[in-house]
């Protein structure tokens, strides 16, 4: 499916979440400032599967526009951190496009600087060798579906790093990732 089909929305039931999000912000003068701001995402589900992809396009693109509840959420003077945890895949079923076209959708929003870019995902790894996870179980709710896609789209960015959402333990990866976006800010230039 051509990259600009999967951006029309789709008429489907859908559920609106709220969290908080914190922006990394780099002055000119190479102070670093950290704000907290409501982060608002629509995820959509259709045909009852999980759309991460979907709500994060919607969060940095038509909801980031001005008079949405995202307003000036992306800024041009600070990284984007994307995070993704989920034992479900996100693709053909969930949200149009591939792994290419969802990094074209976040390179938009960010101005083509992959480099303003952080993509974390905690995924199903039962597609890969020592994996964590089994199988999912709908049944009992238990396993993670392999999710080659979002680990396509991760690894595809040059801050991009995956874990497997079964691990019992989150902290390593969380610590390995501000490591990770502790980089991107230092090599981080805000447009002038």
């Amino acid at each position: 499916m051509p990259c600009s089909e999967w951006a029309e929305p789709r008429a489907a039931p859908g559920w609106i979440a709220g969290s908080w999000a914190t922006a990394a912000t780099r002055s000119k003068d190479n102070q670093i400032s950290r704000r907290h701001s409501p982060a608002w995402v629509l995820s959509v589900f259709w045909a009852g599967a999980e759309t991460q992809i979907k709500a994060m396009t919607e969060a940095i693109g038509p909801l980031n526009a001005a008079g949405q509840c995202n307003e000036g959420f992306v800024r041009d003077d600070a990284i984007l951190v994307v995070t993704i945890i989920t034992d479900e895949e996100d693709g053909e079923e969930a949200t149009a496009g591939d792994p290419a076209c969802w990094k074209q959708a976040v390179l938009q929003a960010k101005n083509d600087d992959e480099g303003a870019i952080v993509v974390l995902a905690l995924i199903g790894d039962t597609d890969v060798p020592m994996a964590l996870c089994t199988e999912y179980d709908p049944d009992v709710g238990t396993g993670a579906e392999a999710s080659p896609n979002l680990r396509t789209f991760a690894e595809s960015f040059e801050f991009g790093e995956w874990g497997s959402v079964c691990s019992t333990d989150y902290a390593p990866f969380f610590e390995e990732a501000v490591s990770v976006i502790d980089t991107a800010c230092e090599e981080f230039i805000p447009p002038e």
